[in-house]
Parts: structure tokens; sequence; C-alpha cells
């Protein structure tokens, strides 16, 4: 099963829907969270991706421990990585 972000990070952070998509089980490959530096989306069992075309946050990304290149803009890491991730890829909070 995939990570649902909405319930997992939705009290903090803001997770927003692809268009014409509902919070119904499901669709949790198509919530993300928006970020300054991209977006940060659900791509396996406890496994998210930080998403973004800025090659400053690309290159920080890459050193942190247990975070896997993808491709040119995607990022692999663990759930319980969040937080060293989102420092770099600055998830939109909750107000």
């Amino acid at each position: 099963m995939t990570v649902n972000l909405k319930a997992e990070f939705g009290h903090s952070y803001i997770v927003k829907l692809e268009p014409g998509s509902l919070f119904e089980r499901g669709d949790e490959l198509r919530m993300f969270i928006p970020c300054e530096a991209g977006s940060i989306r659900a791509c396996g069992r406890r496994k998210l991706a930080a998403i973004t075309d800025n090659d400053l946050v690309a290159k920080q990304l890459a050193k942190l421990p247990g975070v896997r290149r993808f491709d040119a803009e995607t990022y692999t890491f663990a759930v319980d990585d969040f937080d060293s991730v989102a420092e770099l890829m600055e998830p939109r909070c909750r107000d």
C-alpha cells in the first residue's frame, strides 16, 4: 500500500490532489505536497519522492543519506527521512 500523504502529513502540511482527483481510497498516488522547491509525492510502500528542477536543491538532496536519485528531477527516500528532505524542499505548511 502506498503512503497516504493526507493521513501521514496533512496535519502539518498542505496536501493537494492532481486536478480531477477525489480524496478517496486509491488516490494516494495522485496526492502531493507542494513545496517551494517542487513537490513531494508518494512513490511506494513507505517511500516518497522529492521532485525538483532546482539544481542547488537537487545537489543537496543527492548528498543526504538514504536519498536516491531516480532521474534528473526525482529523488526517492523513506518516510522516516521526511524531515531532512523537507528542510531542503520547504513544504507549504498549514496555517
